[in-house]
């Protein structure tokens, strides 16, 4: 029997408004007036690293859309060798049409059409889109793990005992992990001072030139990371960069207030496995005296970043996204992504 589905690639001119109506109903993101129209104008149609692909499944008898699947471009490195990457994101279907075969039609579609011009796929869907990854021919990698640092502690008291109980000992357990964050600065024995700057700074560009050279990661050029956290429509993300006592700067942290968390869109060092921890260990200090009750931040990658992460005091609090591999050209075939992969949410195209 012939499949009411079929797929076809999107004249983005024609159905915005049909995509943009999936998106607001099936991902969380879109929930505000420009979200999508944003996604649609610098994820697709002004990506620096390509421009991105929509597909569309349809019903035969209807001709309507029911489902989006978003092919985004990204430029890669691993070492000296440009790698032309791809993610697979913004993946909807209607609540009606939410069975395996027309999601399995899509994805697969997805899949075949990049196949061509792309050296790695990827994709980082939640927990409900695992089996269609799966059966599409996906393998999985890994999980992105969410991690959060507390600065502060009155909430958290505030969940095991009593409000009155909870404000009488935060001053004095706050004043503990400040110590605590003090200690680790001087543990860690690389010393990094943060100072709030813009995407223009020269210092973005220095530290990606600097570079390691054995981790296969995205492009974080000063352009990228303008095109991805500064460009209109996106929210208001700023930038600290971290440098040594002598000014050199060494890293950086994109990031943005949510009511009292400071969540981390992006985090980056010139030697992540050896200079991670003295980064966040930095930031974490700037965080605080600006106010903020936790850090949160998402990684995926080489042990030695994780490793950092939790002498910085970060701890793992859950399961952001999973982490899906395609198609991999002889390049990247031999490549053993889970030691050589370096992903924060800079990479998730998601939002």
């Amino acid at each position: 029997m012939a499949s009411r589905y079929f797929v076809e690639e999107a004249v983005l001119e024609h159905c915005r408004d049909e995509i943009k109506a999936l998106w607001r109903t099936g991902l969380r993101g879109f929930s505000g007036a420009t979200a999508a129209d944003t996604k649609i104008e610098l994820g697709y149609r002004a990506n620096p690293a390509g421009r991105g692909v929509i597909l569309l499944l349809r019903v035969w008898d209807e001709k309507r859309i029911v489902g989006v699947q978003g092919v985004y471009p990204r430029t890669m490195h691993l070492g000296p060798t440009l790698i032309r990457g791809a993610n697979l994101a913004d993946f909807a279907v209607a609540p009606e049409h939410r069975t395996l075969g027309p999601a399995l039609m899509l994805m697969k579609r997805a899949i075949t059409q990049t196949a061509a011009p792309i050296d790695l796929l990827y994709g980082m869907p939640n927990a409900k889109s695992a089996a269609v990854c799966t059966r599409a021919g996906l393998k999985r990698v890994g999980s992105i793990q969410r991690h959060a640092k507390p600065l502060r502690s009155r909430k958290l008291l505030a969940r095991h005992m009593p409000a009155a109980i909870a404000g009488v000992l935060a001053p004095w357990a706050n004043i503990a992990l400040r110590l605590m964050n003090a200690w680790r600065r001087l543990q860690d024995g690389h010393r990094l001072v943060c100072r709030v700057a813009s995407f223009d700074d020269p210092a973005l560009d220095a530290i990606w030139a600097q570079r390691s050279s054995d981790l296969l990661l995205s492009e974080r050029s000063a352009a990228m990371l303008r095109w991805r956290y500064a460009a209109t429509g996106r929210d208001a993300w700023q930038v600290s960069i971290a440098s040594t006592g002598v000014g050199a700067p060494v890293g950086y942290v994109v990031w943005r207030v949510e009511g009292v968390v400071i969540s981390v869109g992006d985090f980056f060092c010139i030697e992540p496995r050896a200079q991670t921890a003295a980064l966040l260990l930095a930031f974490s200090a700037q965080a605080c005296a600006q106010g903020a009750e936790v850090v949160s931040l998402c990684y995926f990658g080489v042990a030695e970043v994780s490793i950092g992460l939790h002498r910085a005091g970060f701890a793992v609090r859950g399961e952001d996204a999973l982490l899906f591999v395609g198609h991999a050209t002889p390049v990247m075939a031999t490549v053993d992504l889970a030691t050589r992969w370096y992903i924060t949410a800079f990479d998730n195209d998601a939002d």
